[in-house]
This record gives structure tokens, sequence and C-alpha cells, in this order.
């Protein structure tokens, strides 16, 4: 298990991304776990290489994102078990981390070649971009703050440089 996220909507549901290049989504049981658990409900399947990055929509129900070192970000309906976005063709390179903003109309994502996008998932675009955000070698990640603006951080350490990246719509 590579990264996991516990659902905002249902205290129960964890999804989990994989080195197999699914995406797993599980139920805890109400009373807690008593055994591990060995079986999801749901088993996403859509990557080509490991999948990383799995983030919940922050307000509808059952949408899931995915992001895999195949540079393919996926938006998935769990109820259904289906793809509701495949977006294939918008990042060059491994893509660090990904941000939903505060409605879920847009997400963010931080890429391995230095830049930050804002991306409207239903259509498929890159609506902003702001290329070369950092010079340094290390992974960057950006988020949405509540106010819609981006912040990013270089690095992993507190002490790295962070600074917000003053770009969108």
């Amino acid at each position: 298990v590579l990264d996991i996220d516990w659902c905002p909507h249902n205290d129960q549901i964890i999804a989990s991304g994989s080195e197999d290049c699914t995406v797993m989504v599980w139920q805890i049981p109400e009373s807690g776990l008593t055994v591990p658990l060995t079986e999801p409900v749901v088993v996403l399947e859509g990557h080509s290489k490991r999948v990383g990055i799995i983030t919940w929509h922050p307000t509808a129900r059952n949408i899931l994102l995915s992001a895999g070192c195949d540079n393919v970000i996926i938006v998935w309906n769990v109820g259904t078990a289906e793809e509701l976005y495949y977006l294939d063709n918008l990042h060059p390179d491994i893509i660090y981390n990904v941000s939903w903003n505060r409605d879920g109309s847009l997400f963010c994502s931080a890429c391995k070649d230095k830049s930050v996008r804002i991306i409207d998932p239903r259509r498929g675009q890159v609506i902003a971009e702001r290329e070369k955000a950092h010079e340094g070698a290390r992974p960057m990640r950006a988020i949405f703050l509540a106010d819609g603006k981006l912040i990013g951080n270089l690095g992993h350490l507190m002490s790295q440089c962070r600074g917000g990246m003053p770009f969108l719509r």
C-alpha cells in the first residue's frame, strides 16, 4: 500500500493505492477490527503502473481520485466501480501530489517537471499552470487553501522554503 485516505462522508470507508496498480476500497466494521481486513469491497483497475496518490472528493459521495506512476489521474465513481474521468495527457512526468479545492470543482497537482497545475476534471483541461514553480531538486507539494489560493511546499522538512502560488482564475 502506497497511500490511503479515509472517506470524508463515511468513517468506516478507506481507500488505498497499491504497487499492483489497483485502487481498493475497504469497509471497517462499525464495531472495529477484530481480524485483519483481507477482502476489499471494491477493486478499481485502470492504471498501468503503481498508484501512489488517493484522495476522496470533498463534497461528492463515492467520488475518488487516484494518480499513478503512469502519469494518469482517474476520477472514479466508487459506487458503480467506473471511471468518470481518465486524464492521461496533462502530466509529462510523475505526479507528486494532488489536492481538491474546497468544493471539488477543481484540483491542483505538483509534477516532477516542477510545474503546478490547476485542473478542471470535468473538462479534462489544465486551466492554469505555473511552470518552474521551484528550482530545487526535491519533490514539491501544492494544496488548495479554504480561500481558493494555493500554497506550495518544497522538500520534506519544516525548515525548507514554503511559499504561496499566486495564480488562480
